[in-house]
Formats: C-alpha cells, structure tokens, sequence
C-alpha cells in the first residue's frame, strides 16, 4: 500500500505517505551568528517548489555552518499554497543531518525531519532527503523525497 508506520509521540502509530518535490532554490543572504554562536555562518535560503503535499509552495530556510563550511543545524518553513506552514529542522547533532557540497556544483541535505506546522501540518512527521546543484550566482535547482505523516494521523 506504499504506508509507512512510525511510533508516534504518544504512542500511537502514525500512517506516512511519500512525499517528493522540486524546484527552484537562492541563497538570499548570509551573516556571522547561528543559534547565539557569534562564530557561525548562517546562510539564508529561499526556494519556489512543487510538492506533494503542498502544492506549489515556498520554502525559507536558514543554516547554521561552521567557519569550515561543515553544516551545524538547519531550520526553516515551507509554506503551502493555502497558507498552511510545514516546519523542518535538521542538526548534525540530533539527526545526523548532513548538507556537503561538492566539487561539481551539486549538493545533498539530510535526513530533514518535519517538526509540525500549522494547520493540517499541525502535527506532522516525516523525514525528507534533498538534493541539487548551486552556481556561482548562488542559485540551482533543489528535488527532495521523503515521507510525511498523513493528516490526521498523530492527533
């Protein structure tokens, strides 16, 4: 049936469904200070894509990166087309998330786990893996695939 079962926070199983998207991704700023570190990098990103899910949808993130360039944390909000908010948050630390950049332009970040939202994101669950390719105009192209709880189901 292509479900997915996962304990959820109180016990309860909660049924996922696939979720992918694509689209296209900017990095639109960046500053010194993360998450009260005065010593990383943190990168704005914003992205137009296409999800299931969502719709068409727009994404802000920000990343927190050690001077090195080695990722620290992510946290950022896809907004579906009804206005609906999907938060995702992904730390080294926590999650194992990893977002490495290669010599070719390409990039991979994740796992990425969905940490609720508003609306019928209220509660949701899930995990996605993201891919693509940045230029030097800092801008590319960005596909994900994971998994997301259905609505409803963790409630």
């Amino acid at each position: 049936s292509g479900l997915l079962q996962t304990a959820a926070r109180n016990g309860d199983v909660v049924k996922t469904l696939p979720c992918k998207g694509k689209g296209l991704i900017r990095v639109v700023g960046q500053a010194m200070g993360c998450s009260g570190d005065p010593s990383l990098l943190s990168t704005f990103v914003e992205a137009e894509v296409r999800a299931t899910h969502l719709g068409r949808s727009l994404m802000a993130m920000t990343a927190c990166w050690t001077p090195a360039m080695e990722f620290v944390s992510g946290t950022g909000t896809l907004t579906a087309a009804n206005g609906d908010h999907l938060f995702v948050h992904g730390s080294f630390e926590e999650y194992g998330t990893t977002h490495p950049f290669y010599p070719d332009g390409t990039w991979d970040f994740g796992p990425l786990p969905f940490v609720g939202g508003t609306g019928r994101f209220e509660n949701a669950e899930g995990t996605i893996r993201s891919w693509g390719t940045m230029n030097e105009a800092m801008e590319g192209t960005m596909m994900f695939v994971g998994q997301i709880s259905s609505v409803g189901s963790s409630k």
